[in-house]
């Protein structure tokens, strides 16, 4: 599995055409990327982004299959999505189990959009054990 995900590490696509996307146009030899923050954040597609509304994710949903990409999208997504989603469901489970969270009054995350979404600052939570 380790060996597949660098297949995939620079797996640059070119074309031979001029490309139309909205109101910008991709030249030949461009390097286009795509900035997920961007696409999460994006009024047009996510109003009120900061706000998660279950119902943009239910079946027969307007939104567009690739308009949420958290692991990529297509023939070049992610190969551990099923594996990461899965361990981050036990882990939560777990943790929620265990622990009351809190966020930590004064150490408040600073976001910073890079290729993901990271904290400056880091992410400071108060846990309290229960019974």
């Amino acid at each position: 599995m380790c060996l597949l995900e660098l297949v995939t590490w620079k797996s640059d696509i070119t074309i031979e055409r001029v490309v139309e996307v909205t109101d910008i146009e991709a030249k030949m030899k461009w390097a286009v990327l795509l900035s997920f923050y961007a696409l999460h954040h994006n009024p047009k597609i996510w109003p009120n982004a900061e706000v998660f509304d279950p119902s943009w994710f239910a079946p027969g949903s307007s939104q567009h299959s690739h308009a949420f990409l958290p692991f990529s999208g297509g023939s070049r997504n992610c190969i551990g999505k099923t594996f990461a989603m899965n361990e981050m469901k036990v882990a939560v489970a777990l943790t929620l189990l265990r622990f009351e969270l809190a966020p930590h009054p004064f150490k408040v995350p600073v976001p910073t959009p890079r290729i993901m979404l990271m904290s400056k600052n880091g992410i400071h939570l108060h846990l309290r054990k229960l019974l």
